[in-house]
């Protein structure tokens, strides 16, 4: 694999992450308006 297309794989799995964490943090949100804790704070 050339440099290259490691951080263009590295750039996409990034901004894959983002995303996933993006919207993770928006559920988090409606959901503590609500006063439900979420899914990975019941430990």
């Amino acid at each position: 694999m050339t440099l290259r297309n490691m951080i263009r794989s590295m750039l996409a799995f990034a901004a894959i992450f983002g995303v996933a964490i993006a919207s993770m943090h928006v559920t988090t949100e409606a959901e503590a308006r609500r006063g439900v804790k979420p899914y990975y704070w019941r430990t």
